[in-house]
């Protein structure tokens, strides 16, 4: 469904940026999750893991932008730094222009994990047989991402204690 890219294939995986630059990954339970749909979801998920009031804010492009999303966000406090498309009016939940730029900046930051995720574990095109083994694959590569951020946090704290 992207521009450019006449045929698709595989399985759609939903993931986000946590502090530390470490990946979370939304349970995969359809092939083509859309992302206005998945926002929610992601949400609910982050706080069962990590406890309701801990996520501040929250960045996505044009995507996962409406108006359910953005009333999402505000009821659970959480400052929006959700991609507005250009015919939108309303300015509920729009932040100050300096945390624009700053949500803005870290929105573009998960382009390189997501890269390196799909580059260092596998996750550009498949080459599972199964659906269920694709499922299992796309995990795999987020949890290796993951486990190589640890391992580089790790040797840095080393390091810094050496």
């Amino acid at each position: 469904g992207k521009v450019g890219k006449e045929n698709e294939f595989g399985r759609v995986f939903q993931l986000g940026r946590i502090k530390g630059n470490f990946l979370f990954v939304l349970e995969s339970t359809t092939l083509k999750m859309g992302d206005k749909q998945s926002l929610v979801p992601m949400l609910e998920e982050h706080a069962a893991v990590f406890g309701k009031g801990k996520l501040k804010s929250a960045s996505t492009d044009k995507g996962y932008w409406s108006a359910r999303n953005q009333r999402a966000l505000i009821n659970r406090f959480v400052e929006s730094g959700m991609q507005r498309p250009a015919n939108i009016k309303s300015r509920q939940g729009v932040p100050s222009t300096d945390a624009q730029e700053r949500l803005r900046n870290r929105r573009a930051g998960i382009e390189p994990l997501i890269g390196h995720t799909k580059h260092g574990g596998q996750l550009g095109r498949s080459r599972m047989k199964s659906d269920a083994a694709t499922l299992a694959s796309g995990y795999a590569s987020v949890l290796g991402f993951n486990l190589r951020q640890l391992t580089r946090a790790q040797r840095a704290v080393k390091a810094k204690a050496a």
